[in-house]
């Protein structure tokens, strides 16, 4: 295991599996406050990894419906 694999799987547990604030989440990670002049998000979206169970049930909740 290394740092950068850390790096991303805290960032998805902290933000989706415990849906963390993520101006906390920047915290813990040592990011700064403003994000980069090119990624005003600061990066933590390129380490999140959601998997379809993680969105299942909305999905399933608010697909369209055909009525059929």
């Amino acid at each position: 295991m290394t740092s950068h694999y850390g790096r991303h799987r805290f960032t998805t547990y902290w933000r989706v599996e415990q849906d963390l604030n993520r101006e906390l989440i920047k915290y813990m990670r040592g990011d700064t406050s403003a994000g980069g002049v090119n990624d005003p998000a600061g990066g933590i979206d390129h380490y999140i990894h959601s998997y379809y169970e993680d969105i299942e049930p909305v999905y399933r909740e608010r697909i369209f419906k055909l009525g059929v």
